[in-house]
């Protein structure tokens, strides 16, 4: 599977089975979204993510800022599988409902609060008011890199934990 900033086919729909090969369903996706369901498969993900690295280079660096990223995994395909309706519905759901609120929950919860408790011009003049709303935009800014990364993990059939290695 390969894509261009997020242009191409990727896998999506994982179900892993423990000590087997996994089904997938490979879509057309753009912007790492799925687009249109393309096929299914059983099959095991060969990359290696115990070696991969975790730095960029200099080079990754600058074509990153530019707008420019590429990624191209390997799988074994043990064999070709009709599409599954309930797992395209699933990967929908996942992708255009569950993961833009897993990344827009902050700043939910801040309009939330704001109906609940008002605004209150005085709590702008307290000690803690500043320091509170940097703690705000850090974990809002952490979740919105975090969440898009671990979701692309999850699509390149990576079986471990977002922050431990699998065995």
């Amino acid at each position: 599977m390969s894509t261009v900033n997020g242009w191409g086919t990727m896998f999506y729909g994982w179900r892993h089975a423990p000590d087997a090969p996994s089904t997938a369903t490979r879509w057309f996706t753009a912007f790492y979204l799925p687009i249109v369901p393309l096929s299914r498969h059983r099959l095991t993900a060969t990359t290696d993510f115990d070696r991969e690295r975790l730095a960029a280079s200099p080079s990754d660096i600058a074509l990153a800022m530019v707008g420019h990223a590429s990624r191209t995994d390997t799988f074994a395909m043990d064999a070709k599988l009709p599409l599954h309706l309930p797992d395209i519905l699933v990967t929908y759901l996942k992708a255009y409902v569950a993961l833009p609120l897993l990344m827009a929950w902050p700043w939910l919860l801040a309009v939330l609060a704001r109906q609940m408790f008002g605004v209150h011009p005085e709590w702008e003049e307290t000690a803690w008011f500043m320091p509170a709303i940097l703690v705000f935009v850090g974990v809002a800014l952490i979740n919105a890199i975090v969440v898009p990364m671990w979701a692309i993990q999850r699509a390149r059939g990576y079986r471990g934990g977002f922050f431990k290695k699998r065995h």
